[in-house]
């Protein structure tokens, strides 16, 4: 039997090694750099570290500001729902233009409505007036998106002035009936009796709670079911402008770029008509604060825009998930509101049933299939 020569390790020019059967596996492996496997699992666990620390700080900046939100409606502090919106949507457009000068990658659909054209004679003044004609047409699309931006702003505020946080809340989470119900007017969703008992349970659940709160507020339930509805037809609307528009996608900051400002014009109007004399004066007192709660509220718009590039889907489901839990729990040892036993089961409920309803909507596939089966 012919024996297969060695091969010295100083040869110029290797004779390639047959490979057949049960050496497959193993001559794999040993082409397979170690350095390469271990470098790939850091990769892995790098991105579930970056992951993990961005959900928890969407979570720690949107449960801050609620608290703050809520604290900020003292009396003795600032009671001023609507000049504490425009506040926020002052300083989120000057911080917006801002961040889009240094780092203007975080904005990659502005490019396409807010660049000038080039000074090209070739140009005419027909490329200039198509831009200004996108530009327009932009603005007029962000119109009904800021005011009822504004309205949600607003009225969500006025309510951590007259209700308890856990109420508010509890709330919120029986609402999703209401960004359902909208979708399917507007044609972004499609009507499922599956979807309808979901959320007929949810917002079951979130009724007990609402019943058997320890501190009910009307004037609250109220304003928080104005802030609902206003919050589900913006968010059919931005649905719709999130999508494909004259060949522009928007990323998250761009709409924070262009929303601020066309809401900020539509609270001159309500700060109009709900303007205290106590403002200046509050406003000189408590400038420290108000400018800590402005900085706040652009990074939670900040984080949202990172959460959504960096968190799948189901991820994003599960921060918003959370997130309740964390607000509810935050405001019952912070600010010392009282839940009862009956709330939480009735709270418990609304989160399941909410969780349900993402959970069909984030795998069909999964719920189609036990449904035809």
């Amino acid at each position: 039997m012919a024996m297969r020569p060695s091969l010295a390790p100083n040869d110029a020019a290797p004779s390639p090694k047959l490979v057949t059967g049960g050496q497959t596996q193993a001559a794999m492996s040993e082409k397979e750099p170690p350095a390469s496997v271990e470098g790939h699992l850091r990769e892995k666990v790098l991105t579930a570290v970056i992951a993990l620390f961005v959900a928890a700080g969407f979570m720690a900046t949107s449960s801050v500001m609620v608290l703050f939100n809520k604290t900020l409606m003292r009396p003795q502090l600032f009671p001023f729902p609507a000049f504490l919106t425009s506040l926020h949507m002052l300083g989120s457009w000057v911080l917006a233009m801002c961040l889009r000068a240094v780092a203007p990658a975080l904005f990659p659909s502005s490019e396409a409505i807010f660049s000038k054209p080039r000074e090209d004679p070739e140009l005419g003044m027909e490329a200039i007036n198509a831009r200004a004609a996108k530009f327009w047409e932009m603005f007029q699309r962000f119109v009904p998106i800021g005011i009822c931006f504004a309205i949600s702003l607003v009225s969500g505020n006025w309510a951590y002035q007259v209700a308890p946080v856990t109420f508010l809340q509890t709330i919120k989470e029986g609402q999703i009936g209401l960004v359902y119900m909208m979708a399917v007017v507007f044609g972004l969703e499609r009507f499922s009796w599956r979807s309808v008992a979901i959320l007929a349970f949810t917002a079951g659940s979130s009724t007990f709670a609402v019943y058997h709160q320890s501190e009910p507020s009307i004037a609250g339930l109220i304003l928080q079911t104005v802030c609902g509805m206003a919050v589900s037809t913006q968010a059919a609307l931005m649905s719709r402008l999130m999508g494909e528009l004259g060949g522009v996608r928007m990323d998250p900051l761009t709409v924070v770029l262009c929303l601020a400002p066309v809401t900020l014009l539509v609270l001159v109007p309500i700060n109009v008509i709900m303007w205290d004399a106590r403002i200046p004066s509050h406003l000189i007192a408590n400038w420290h604060v108000l400018g800590s709660n402005v900085l706040l509220a652009f990074a939670l718009q900040v984080m949202q825009a990172v959460s959504l590039k960096v968190l799948s889907s189901v991820g994003q489901g599960l921060v918003s998930t959370m997130k309740d839990v964390l607000i509810m729990l935050a405001a019952s040892q912070a600010l010392h509101e009282e839940i009862t036993c009956l709330q939480i089961f009735g709270f418990t409920g609304a989160v399941f049933g909410v969780g349900l309803y993402s959970a069909t909507k984030l795998f069909p596939e999964v719920f189609d299939t036990k449904r035809d089966a």
